[in-house]
């Protein structure tokens, strides 16, 4: 498709990077100015009376400004039909409509005034495709539920703080019954169920609370990928100028685990979260890069996607996980398929070792949160927690924070609640501000920089929050 764009100002950057994007082509500039109109052709500038548009090969003339009435007139009096005439000012929808389809995301590239990078959008991961053998994964998935089974039943005997809060065992119990029946059949069974939801954990009830679930993999399923690429192109463009430097995509990729609900761009497979994993990951390097074995914890850390990031590219850190054994359960498979010749630490029971030596002879460590108290004091070098401290009783949180208190030695980076317009329970993360600035010094707090958890969300708003060690 061919475009002559009619007038100047700043929308002429976004029209170019909409050419990119759509891929038709600007092939002529029209300019009004004092002496009428002025066609610009190959460096070639052509004024009013000069101008024959049936001598130029044109399927539309694109007004790129407010003044479109205007110049609608003016093109009409040129002998121009309507129905040649676009102008995002008067019909968005239907001028974008007739450029057709996005097909690709633009972004400047890093360093440079007018160069472009862009990534062609691709197809869903549907069905998914899993990595490695499933024999080896149904092994993993098999010791994981002994482990899982040791801690539920060592639990009982720990203190009521570390039980299962109140928003979490109603979201477990209404959204997880296939899970929970499956626990009380015979091993066999219960280990060939379990494995079936937990292998396809995005599109499961394992993954509801966790980017994933059957909702949303229903959702993911009727979407079509242009429209999929809308939604995790914001995500991109603010992981993409948060970086330091141009990174290749490669290095985002997913490899399946859990079939996440992602879409390719120039055929990476690429799973909306990764963004802000990675991205939260690449502030915890800077913090710690003078560090040469930086021991980094998270209290909830979902299904591992931050986890993974810090295994893969944080040289020699130990990543550590406390999270309720629910929860846990789908990050240790995640991230021991995602990392089989790592060295990987599960619970052994209540009286394991865990001394600093020997965590740090781990490259992963994932835990109950019952043995947060284990943990010597300073034996961390940042403690962080994203999205789940509000859904918390103000109780476990306050008790969380005083354990960071006193194992983290440098750093806390809490990602939490400020508002929440709904029903559900939640404490704002200023409520356990002063319990935090017990043992921390604020250095920086801001609004969130990522859809769905950012200001302008309807349903829930959130704070990022860094703090420094007294």
């Amino acid at each position: 498709m061919k475009i002559i764009c009619f007038g100047r100002g700043y929308d002429i950057y976004d029209v170019h990077l909409m050419e990119k994007e759509r891929e038709f082509e600007i092939v002529e500039l029209l300019e009004w100015c004092d002496t009428g109109l002025k066609l610009t052709v190959a460096d070639k500038v052509i004024y009013d009376e000069d101008i024959d548009f049936s001598s130029f090969e044109f399927d539309y003339i694109l007004i790129m400004n407010g003044a479109y009435a205007r110049y609608e007139e003016i093109l009409i009096n040129k002998g121009i039909l309507n129905n040649r005439i676009l102008s995002i000012y008067r019909d968005e929808a239907f001028t974008l409509r007739i450029l057709g389809q996005k097909k690709n995301l633009v972004f400047r590239m890093k360093g440079k005034r007018e160069e472009y990078v862009s990534y062609k959008i691709g197809k869903k991961n549907e069905p998914a495709v899993k990595p490695g053998n499933v024999d080896e994964r149904k092994t993993v998935c098999s010791r994981l539920i002994n482990v899982f089974e040791k801690q539920v039943e060592d639990r009982a005997g720990v203190d009521q703080i570390y039980h299962i809060g109140k928003n979490w065992q109603g979201h477990l119990l209404e959204t997880r019954k296939e899970f929970y029946h499956a626990l009380e059949l015979s091993v066999d069974v219960k280990n060939t169920l379990i494995f079936e939801m937990i292998d396809d954990f995005f599109r499961t009830c394992m993954g509801e609370g966790m980017a994933g679930g059957k909702a949303a993999y229903a959702g993911y399923k009727v979407t079509d990928e242009y429209s999929l690429a809308k939604s995790l192109e914001t995500n991109m463009r603010i992981w993409y100028y948060g970086l330091d430097e141009h990174l290749d995509i490669k290095e985002l990729a997913d490899n399946g685990v859990g079939g996440p609900l992602s879409l390719e761009l120039n055929g990476i497979s690429l799973h909306i979260n990764t963004f802000f994993n990675h991205s939260r990951m690449c502030s915890f390097k800077r913090f710690l890069q003078e560090e040469e074995h930086p021991v980094i914890a998270e209290i909830g850390g979902g299904y591992g996607g931050c986890g993974y990031f810090i295994s893969k590219d944080i040289l020699n850190a130990t990543y550590i996980n406390f999270d309720i054994p629910e929860i846990l359960l789908v990050s240790s498979y995640y991230l021991s398929t995602q990392f089989p010749n790592k060295k990987i630490l599960c619970y052994e029971g209540i009286d394991m070792d865990l001394s600093p030596e020997r965590i740090k002879s781990y490259d992963i460590v994932l835990l109950p949160n019952f043995m947060i108290e284990k943990f010597q004091s300073d034996s961390v070098d940042l403690f962080f927690n994203t999205i789940s401290m509000g859904e918390m009783e103000i109780n476990i949180v306050n008790n969380y924070i005083e354990q960071v208190g006193r194992i983290s030695s440098k750093y806390f980076y809490h990602e939490n609640l400020i508002e929440f317009h709904s029903s559900y329970s939640f404490n704002p993360s200023d409520l356990y501000e002063a319990t935090i600035n017990q043992y921390f010094d604020l250095f920086y707090k801001s609004a969130d920089r990522w859809p769905f958890f950012n200001l302008e969300t309807k349903v829930h708003r959130f704070m990022e929050n860094l703090y420094i060690k007294k």
